[in-house]
């Protein structure tokens, strides 16, 4: 409660158009929030990780619908989407009973539902990647950009802006070799794992 109202507080003196995306960003975190489970000591609280293991599943199965699931059912009868919101609610009620008293998760819950948290998280990265795409497609027939050229300037440079500004924040830290090492781990793994899916793709 005291890092909540801490926050808030910060939130209210930042400058007048940081409060204004802040307001365009608020849908959003809720919505990452209420999916997302954090089991890190300051960022776990009980409430908001209770709420996550009961959005989680949900949120599942509306990227599995937007991915082309369609009609998905259990034992042939109830739809994957209602078993999922039980599951979910079963699993926010254990979560909330076993978590009674205690600041923080036991080490081998915190790991399995970082590891799930890590997944959903990577959904919820796909998504916005996804609509990121198809804005720049967009705004490239618009302008007449053809997509090799968008995806070699404007796609490129945006995707490298994060890393470099992790990179260069593990390097003022003293993590040279990590940051180092970052250099060249994520385009190496991006390429690996998107040729691997382009090719592997269905369509």
């Amino acid at each position: 409660m005291a890092r909540a109202r801490a926050n808030v507080l910060a939130a209210l003196e930042d400058p007048l158009p940081q409060k204004v995306l802040n307001v365009l960003e608020l849908p959003f975190t809720a919505a990452r929030a209420a999916t997302v489970p954090l089991t890190a000591g300051d960022r776990y609280a009980r409430a908001p990780f209770a709420l996550s293991l009961l959005g989680a599943p949900v949120w599942l199965c509306c990227y599995a619908h937007a991915r082309g699931a369609r009609n998905v059912f259990v034992g042939g009868v109830v739809p994957l989407f209602y078993v999922a919101a039980v599951v979910g609610a079963a699993c926010a009620a254990a979560a909330w009973h076993s978590t009674r008293g205690s600041d923080d998760l036991p080490f081998a819950a915190a790991t399995i539902f970082a590891l799930m948290g890590f997944f959903v998280a990577a959904t919820w990265i796909d998504v916005f990647a996804d609509e990121l795409v198809t804005t720049l497609e967009f705004f490239g027939v618009l302008l007449g950009v053809p997509d090799p050229v968008l995806g070699l300037t404007v796609l490129a440079w945006g995707n490298s802006v994060g890393d470099l500004s992790t990179n260069l924040a593990m390097a003022k830290k003293g993590l040279a070799n990590m940051a180092l090492t970052a250099c060249f781990a994520g385009p190496v793994f991006n390429m690996l794992v998107g040729l691997c899916l382009l090719y592997t793709s269905p369509s």
